[in-house]
């Protein structure tokens, strides 16, 4: 290629040949570089800006997946984290129907299964010794109650254990329903109850008032009938003993074991009154 005035930068090809008289002839031939290589050049670039855009478009996107996979992923970390510390268990807010949607939903079954007992739906054991401890934690006071069902075995020999589930599902739900959300509510076993709060007052004397309306408030709603059947409906009672945090004690296992302590002599004052015979622990 050679520059040609006024065309610029041209190609040329150059081909001799003779013809049928003995002549000799060079055919030459010169296209500008512009004619030649415009559209293939323009093409060129057309072709890059396509490929620069899908690859823009794909990176989008790609980061869009990568987001909305580690955002319900995160979420769910933050599930596991908040079960190590024994909170509140919450529905996990994934909504997609794939493994990670799976996966959330199955966390949500096992953190409830970890921290409630099955029949009642309360914190089992070991989730409210956790909230009991996450309490002692705060250092602010706060009271713990025991329950025992009185009658309850009465019930089991009568009606059969399906009529104990009942009067221990029933019992469970009115004891959440006289309790706020800053109670924490747990079955230790059997018909063990337990109930952790935290008074609305500072003041000792209006603590004690508080606990002993609630008690009252506990005993009321236990002793209303519990409906087993179309022609059963059985009573029962409870015997509740009480412990303050720090007057008590100062961790888990000896405020638990002052109100059951209390909640002993409950029973063995309403047995005597009965003319019953407590049995020893």
């Amino acid at each position: 290629h050679f520059e040609v005035k006024g065309l610029g930068q041209t190609y040329t090809a150059a081909l001799p040949m003779k013809d049928d008289f003995g002549l000799d002839w060079l055919l030459v031939v010169a296209i500008p570089r512009s004619d030649l290589m415009g559209d293939i050049e323009k093409n060129v670039w057309q072709n890059i800006a396509i490929i620069g855009l899908v690859g823009l478009l794909v990176l989008m996107f790609g980061l869009y997946v990568l987001n909305w996979i580690t955002t319900d992923i995160g979420r769910i970390n933050i599930a596991a984290l908040r079960l190590s510390r024994w909170e509140k268990a919450t529905p996990i807010k994934v909504n997609r129907k794939d493994e990670i949607g799976d996966l959330a939903r199955s966390f949500y079954i096992m953190e409830q299964g970890l921290m409630h007992d099955a029949l009642s739906g309360l914190l089992n054991r070991e989730a409210f010794r956790a909230k009991l401890a996450q309490r002692l934690a705060s250092k602010q006071a706060f009271s713990v109650l025991f329950l025992d069902l009185n009658l309850f075995k009465q019930v089991n020999d009568t009606h059969g254990h399906d009529a104990g589930d009942i009067v221990l599902r029933v019992t469970a739900q009115r004891l959440k329903d006289a309790l706020g959300e800053q109670s924490d509510v747990g079955r230790l076993g059997g018909d063990e109850f337990v109930i952790a709060f935290t008074s609305s007052s500072s003041n000792a004397a209006d603590q004690l008032a508080q606990r002993s309306a609630l008690v009252e408030k506990i005993n009321a709603l236990i002793r209303e009938p519990i409906v087993i059947s179309d022609n059963v409906t059985v009573g029962i009672g409870t015997s509740i003993g009480a412990s303050s945090y720090p007057e008590d004690g100062l961790d888990t296992q000896t405020l638990l074991k002052a109100a059951d302590d209390k909640m002993y002599e409950q029973k063995k004052l309403r047995d005597a009154a009965l003319g019953k015979t407590t049995l020893a622990r």
